[in-house]
């Protein structure tokens, strides 16, 4: 087992191994093979705990002393059973004792195991503590438990007073709910639960956490019901800390309307003056992500919040701290959780709604004032153009499926430079103005200010949504922060990648995904990973599939430990594997990897049906490949199933009738039933024509894959007729350069046709 982890390490110099001796954590893994465990037992322990135990009791002035020691000693060494934080802990209490008489019944009573430990430190904190106190300490506790990072001192004394002034009718200023002595204080109730690092409060251990958010039921005991008290409700612990968070952000503070994030000496100031206000700012959507369905006052909180002029503020606060450290990025996908989660309910068109009537009285506003800030009037309108694409052009899931969607009516098409850069807000010097300040912020050799580097990238997300188009000043903006790479920030180069992979121009893309990895080096993020995915996407479209697969091995791996093997951007990265393994005609690897997504895929709705299809189709195909037709027939039989039941459950009003069809047409296709899948293509390429007109790149798809079934099916009037008019309607659409057209020439070039050309050539 050790060779193996150092061949792992030798292999992977970036990675980290963390040896666990908590065997439910790694007990789901123990059946698999290529699963690893090394054996702790408390006896292999016994030297270190011998020498902790030594090293605790020379802390404590009471248990030093030469008639305590060796009594402590002993009883220690008999009970700690290899934990230390047991240790610790009994250490702590019996050093609180005031006589040699409670000395002996502290040590006569110490319990075994950390569950039996709590049990007995939080039976001596409620007994000592009034109810003031009492209550003071479940809710440090509760608030700690639930916070998304260690609270720092003056965080949690305002969270506090926020919980406190909440439970008033009347409620008071808040300075009147602030504590008083807050280190002390906090120390004096929570006793030896609670550790100090570096100015932050935790918990002393995970496992205090894990005594406290228990279900009820299982404090059934005793012991348990007699501190009871202290049990966290997990989800209503979120629920309040959310609020305290919208509270907090509600807050009309003069000095918060007066202060914008110009500088870094103004936010460090704001932060100073506010000091809850860096942490609701963050993570207000991590906690009301996990506050159970919306209810009224969740609903109202919010309400009042996005109501406010004060929500441009607290978009302002976040995008400095986000571009100020990226580890926040993290916190990005709580935003997106959270649009699900008010979608859910049906309320995410409702809220949008509202917040684009604030940022538009905000821009009214501004605009006619005597002193209109043009600069930051159009950098509100341009966070509302995005917005706007966000809610209503495009989701994260299909993002790249919508991209590539249209294209404009030949490759040098016109440009529309006042189209382009058009902005909610007004125009300060005519319509090159967006370009003109983005080159203008380029300028200074030096790093970019934080208040400079959002502002290009707002600059560059608005106006590249807007366009599918490049042109001469936009490829010398391109070079000039490619070259200075190093002082852009990332989100700008995925902005410029993600462009140019919606032109399809994948080398470019490839060259700016690149300089944007090479920022994230040191990080071990989602965003990291992305970008390994979107650089594999661009290898994958260059036909370098080799490439492409490393790239996505990178992406799999970071992603299924940051973000877990059941979620649906693990799986789906996993669904693009086995297509790749498909175009490189690894069948025994594509076989591994469907039953590995097929053990997982129950547990992520988000995975559709029509993606096992799609997996169902290759499985099908692979076992084919490798001769096991039994194996074959049983998920043809199964395949059949499937795809009858669902084809007739389609709407001719569902918006995504005709890709489904078209999916369903390759699943066909791909376990060579050519009829039926000539049938499902037909029926897509009508009704995607009727909603999305001619110019519509999937539709030059579904017309390549009737083409190629004509041909399988021996019709090859009808296939060489199919990709002549194909290759027209390319030319004409794409230009003779785009990607479709190139491989429909590629595809006319190997007539006569014949089953030569099959299933895994098209993409």
């Amino acid at each position: 087992m050790s060779t193996k982890i150092m061949h792992i390490l030798t292999k992977c110099p970036n990675l980290r191994i963390l040896l666990l001796d908590r065997p439910h954590v790694i007990q789901e893994h123990s059946k698999n093979p290529d699963f690893g465990s090394i054996d702790i037992t408390s006896a292999m322990l016994d030297q270190d705990i011998e020498a902790f135990i030594n090293n605790e009791i020379a802390k404590s002035d009471i248990l030093s002393l030469p008639e305590f020691r060796m009594n402590v000693y002993e009883t220690l060494k008999d009970k700690s059973d290899g934990m230390f934080l047991w240790v610790r802990l009994m250490v702590d209490d019996l050093s609180k004792s005031s006589s040699k008489f409670e000395f002996n019944e502290r040590l006569e009573d110490l319990p075994c195991g950390l569950e039996k430990a709590y049990q007995l430190l939080f039976l001596r904190v409620s007994q000592k503590l009034d109810k003031f106190e009492l209550r003071l300490a479940q809710n440090i506790l509760a608030l700690i438990s639930v916070s998304c990072r260690p609270l720092h001192f003056e965080e949690l004394r305002y969270a506090l007073a926020l919980l406190y002034r909440s439970l008033e009718t009347v409620p008071q200023p808040l300075e009147e709910y602030l504590l008083l002595q807050p280190h002390q204080r906090v120390l004096d109730v929570t006793g030896s639960l609670i550790a100090i690092r570096d100015g932050s409060l935790g918990l002393v251990h995970s496992s205090v956490r894990v005594f406290l958010i228990r279900p009820e039921g299982r404090w059934v005991c005793e012991p348990d019901r007699a501190v009871l008290g202290f049990r966290i409700d997990i989800t209503q612990t979120h629920r309040s800390f959310a609020w305290l968070c919208l509270d907090y952000l509600r807050l009309e503070k003069e000095e918060e309307k007066n202060l914008k994030p110009d500088t870094f000496d103004s936010m460090q100031t704001l932060w100073e003056n506010y000091p809850l206000l860096g942490y609701a700012t963050v993570y207000a959507f991590y906690h009301l992500n996990r506050s159970g369905p919306p209810c009224s006052i969740t609903l109202a909180k919010i309400e009042n919040v996005l109501n406010s002029t004060q929500s441009v503020l607290w978009v302002e606060y976040f995008a400095h701290l986000l571009f100020e450290d990226l580890t926040l990025a993290s916190q990005v996908d709580e935003s997106t959780a959270l649009q699900d989660w008010m979608a859910d309910a049906g309320l995410d068109i409702r809220f949008f709604a509202i917040i684009e009537q604030t940022l538009e009285e905000l821009i009214g506003q501004k605009s006619k004032a005597e002193k209109n800030d043009i600069p930051y009037t159009e950098q509100v309108g341009m966070f509302l153009d995005i917005a706007r694409d966000d809610q209503f052009g495009t989701s994260s899931q299909n993002q790249s499926n919508k991209a590539t969607d249209s294209v404009p009516e030949s490759s040098t098409a016109g440009f529309d430079l006042q189209t382009l850069f058009s902005k909610s807000g007004p125009s300060s010097n005519g319509p090159s103005t967006t370009v003109s300040r983005m080159m203008d912020l380029l300028k200074p050799q030096t790093s970019l200010p934080i208040a400079h580097q959002v502002e290009l990238y707002l600059r560059l997300a608005s106006s590249l949504r807007k366009t599918r188009v490049l042109i001469d000043p936009l490829k010398v903006l391109f070079q000039l922060i490619l070259r200075k790479a190093s002082s852009i920030h990332v989100f700008a180069l995925v902005e410029i990648g993600n462009f140019y992979r919606k032109l399809e121009k994948f080398q470019e893309a490839l060259e700016v995904y690149t300089a944007a990895s090479k920022k994230m080096d040191h990080l071990d993020i989602p965003l990291k990973f992305r970008i390994h995915r979107w650089i594999s996407y661009c290898y994958r479209d260059l036909y370098l599939y080799m490439e492409a697969l490393r790239s996505y091995e990178k992406a799999f791996s970071g992603l299924e430990i940051l973000l877990g093997r059941r979620h649906f951007e693990t799986l789906y990265l996993l669904k693009n594997m086995i297509h790749l393994h498909i175009c490189l005609q690894h069948f025994t690897e594509v076989l591994r990897l469907c039953d590995k997504i097929c053990m997982e895929q129950d547990f992520v709705p988000e995975l559709r049906i029509v993606d096992n299809l799609d997996i169902q189709g290759w499985r099908s195909a692979a076992y084919r490949s490798v001769g096991d037709h039994d194996s074959k027939e049983l998920v043809r039989k199964s395949l059949r199933v499937t795809l009858k039941k669902y084809r007739e459950s389609l709407s001719k009003d569902n918006g995504e009738t005709a890709a489904v069809l078209s999916r369903i047409g390759r699943t066909y296709y791909a376990v060579r039933e050519y009829g039926t899948a000539l049938e499902c293509f037909q029926l897509a390429f009508k009704t995607h024509k009727e909603s999305k007109g001619p110019n519509c790149i999937n539709i030059l798809k579904i017309q390549r894959w009737i083409a190629s079934t004509y041909e399988h099916l021996r019709r090859y009037s009808e296939a060489r007729e199919s990709y002549m008019t194909l290759y027209a309607e390319a030319q004409s659409v794409c230009g003779p350069d785009h990607r479709i057209t190139l491989l429909t020439r590629m595809d006319m070039d190997t007539h006569p046709f014949d089953d030569s050309h099959g299933y895994f050539s098209i993409g």
